[in-house]
């Protein structure tokens, strides 16, 4: 270009001109949640095209685009009961206590998958019992009949809803077979035990102090005895004894008829005119003294059903009588 200068004359200006241009660039990223753009620090939490605007070598404006995809992590929670231990099929451990336990995956999208685990663990249980009994035991709680010791378990269910091992730890001892042998002189022995109890049959009373194995019967009736044998007991048939005094009333002239009785007898007498009689019950209780003569009846009325004795005194001896009163 000539423009004149201030002398008039002409003035040559010559214009060296550069044109730079801006430019512009873009990215594309994707992330988790969140990213921070490292162009201007900021940190963006939703997809989309985001732009910052820098200067560039030439010092123009360098706009920079930045095309975000943001994807969600995800988290769930699931929960489980177990009996003593737990094996969770997300991770293969095996836990054994109650709590809260995580594990973090990856979803779908490449993320994190946080799962929680809220486990509850309960305990199984056991116990254990004693029994002892003679020859067979049924146990509650199955309804089994055992017959030889051992030791029995059972499994059912606690109130956790886990396995309650029970164990029965019996004793079974065989019961002695009890039995009585007459002897023939009025005595009566019972079979091999540990101890025995001898009673009368007529009202199933133990007899005091016969606890030994032979039982001498002193008036007539019918006997049995109680065998134990560690600790289990049997009873044997009851042995009627019932020729005590006979004899001696033979010899002596003495007769008591009728019996058995339904409530009367008549005591007659060869050798004497008169007698004291007592009426004696089966447990040996004196129930009634008096006095008769001879051919006079002794009336059972007033007495139940059952032996009684008749002991006789004279002025020739003192003789015993069974009479049965039916």
């Amino acid at each position: 270009m000539v423009v004149p200068n201030a002398a008039g004359c002409d003035s040559t200006i010559t214009l060296n001109l550069t044109i730079t241009q801006p430019t512009s660039s873009s990215t594309s990223a994707t992330a988790c949640d969140s990213y921070t753009w490292a162009e201007n620090g900021t940190t963006y939490t939703a997809s989309g095209a985001y732009t910052n605007v820098l200067t560039n070598a030439a010092g123009c404006d360098s706009t920079v685009t930045l095309n975000l995809t943001i994807n969600p992590s995800t988290s769930s929670a699931l929960s489980a009961t177990a009996c003593d231990s737990y094996t969770w099929a997300e991770n293969g451990t095996t836990y054994t206590a109650s709590g809260a336990y995580t594990e973090v995956l990856t979803n779908a999208l490449g993320c994190d998958s946080t799962i929680t685990l809220n486990l509850t663990i309960n305990s199984s249980s056991s116990s254990s019992l004693s029994a002892t009994a003679c020859d067979s035991y049924t146990w509650a709680e199955n309804g089994t009949t055992y017959t030889s010791s051992g030791a029995y378990t059972e499994v059912l269910t606690n109130s956790a809803g886990c396995d309650s091992t029970i164990t029965l730890n019996l004793t079974i001892t065989n019961s002695p077979v009890a039995t009585a042998t007459d002897n023939g002189d009025a005595s009566i022995t019972a079979s091999t035990g540990t101890s025995y109890q001898w009673i009368d049959c007529s009202n199933n009373s133990e007899i005091a102090g016969e606890t030994g194995q032979t039982f001498e019967a002193t008036a007539n009736g019918d006997y049995a005895v109680i065998v134990t044998t560690g600790g289990c007991s049997d009873t044997s048939a009851c042995v009627t004894i019932d020729y005590i005094g006979l004899e001696e009333l033979v010899l002596a002239g003495i007769s008591v008829h009728p019996n058995p009785t339904n409530g009367e007898v008549v005591i007659t007498m060869k050798h004497s005119t008169e007698a004291t009689i007592e009426i004696v019950d089966a447990k040996g209780k004196l129930l009634n003294t008096l006095n008769v003569v001879n051919g006079e009846k002794v009336s059972l009325a007033n007495y139940e059903m059952g032996v009684y004795y008749l002991r006789i005194v004279t002025d020739k001896g003192s003789y015993i009588a069974p009479v049965m009163k039916h």
